[in-house]
């Protein structure tokens, strides 16, 4: 059975309209009203609280919905992807700040600073890499 049944199945056991769900989840009626129609899907913390609201576990709104699988697995993706770019970033700051002190330091560390700015341009090609993958 797909997510938004069960949702609707639930609200109503709860006797709870979709006003009520919006108001205690401090969402539109109109999301609600989205995830009932499988038009969208809650997030994991929505489906956290819905599932306390309604009082079933997560495995019980989620598993017989493959969609939903599929759209949790995305977003967590998404997520790990995003804490990838932006280690990428920090490392690349890192890097520069090195390469100005070198370069600032002396002429003599000017081959390190080229080596060091050779791992920002390798680093930020993987970052864009990484950005642009899924476009």
């Amino acid at each position: 059975m797909d997510i938004g049944t069960l949702l609707k199945k639930y609200r109503e056991q709860q006797q709870l309209t979709q006003q009520d769900v919006a108001d205690k989840l401090f969402v539109s009626r109109q999301s609600v009203s989205n995830w009932e129609l499988n038009k969208n899907y809650p997030d994991i913390i929505k489906l956290i609280e819905l599932s306390e609201l309604y009082e079933v576990t997560l495995d019980e709104l989620v598993k017989g919905d493959d969609n939903m699988v599929k759209h949790l697995k995305e977003s967590t993706d998404i997520v790990k992807k995003n804490k990838q770019v932006i280690a990428g970033f920090t490392v690349n700051m890192i890097l520069f700040v090195v390469i100005i002190i070198g370069f600032s330091a002396s002429a003599e560390l000017l081959p390190v600073g080229l080596i060091v700015l050779a791992l920002i341009l390798i680093n930020s090609t993987i970052i864009m890499y990484h950005l642009f993958k899924n476009f």
